[in-house]
């Protein structure tokens, strides 16, 4: 298991890319559309296999019969991105994903079903519960496993002068989660450079926070949990 990308929610693509130039001082280069979620995002390379996406509803699909991931349907979401885009939580592939949501390791991660995806020639499968919400509130990742072409997607994504330094997981238990997901196959260096950015922190606060190198300096962005 390891890193494969940190989302941010939007409530559009336009107000993701004003808030990239003004707090990053970059321009994210454009994704593509999800005709599975109706959404669509922005995508930067962050890391050396590890990508930045900042995603929003894409106003000109159809909507999903059912709940987009991301909690983006969520009324507490659309407030939210009212004030601005903020860290919605983070996605690490994996091999053998079938098996491991049938383990009983697979059924505390919390992650609900995989479902199949695909944009353009890329294919994976990807964990979504029913009602959209995060695994535990972002500090568990959604697990994405991509088709055998795919290869590690982000690690040919262009760049834009972001650099990934630290994905830190504030939590009471984070001891706890951290062990859990060893137990699923997260190896915290040994399996990618990029794993040694995540950081679970003791904390009585739960919050997620991702802190990147940019032109502008070194920027963060925090989501404080109940």
């Amino acid at each position: 298991m390891q890193i494969d990308h940190i989302t941010v929610a939007c409530a559009s693509l336009a107000q993701g890319q004003a808030y990239a130039a003004e707090h990053w001082g970059v321009q994210v280069p454009p994704g593509g559309q999800h005709p599975l979620m109706g959404t669509h995002n922005l995508l930067t390379r962050v890391g050396q296999g590890v990508f930045l996406e900042l995603i929003a509803i894409d106003p000109t699909a159809p909507p999903p019969a059912r709940a987009r991931w991301f909690e983006l349907d969520w009324p507490t979401t659309q407030e939210r991105l009212a004030q601005g885009p903020f860290l919605a939580g983070w996605v690490a592939r994996t091999e053998g994903l079938a098996g491991l949501l049938q383990s009983d390791v697979g059924q505390q991660l919390d992650t609900g079903p995989a479902l199949a995806a695909q944009r353009g020639d890329l294919r994976w499968h990807i964990t979504v519960p029913v009602d959209g919400h995060h695994p535990h509130g972002g500090l568990l990742p959604t697990l994405i496993e991509w088709g055998p072409d795919a290869g590690v997607p982000g690690s040919r994504m262009a760049e834009c002068g972001l650099q990934l330094v630290a994905l830190e997981l504030h939590d009471p238990q984070a001891a706890h989660w951290r062990a859990l997901c060893g137990q699923a196959g997260w190896r915290p260096d040994a399996a990618s450079a990029d794993n040694a950015c995540v950081q679970w922190v003791h904390s009585a606060q739960r919050a997620l926070v991702l802190r990147l190198q940019t032109p502008r300096g070194p920027m963060q962005m925090r989501r404080d949990l109940a």
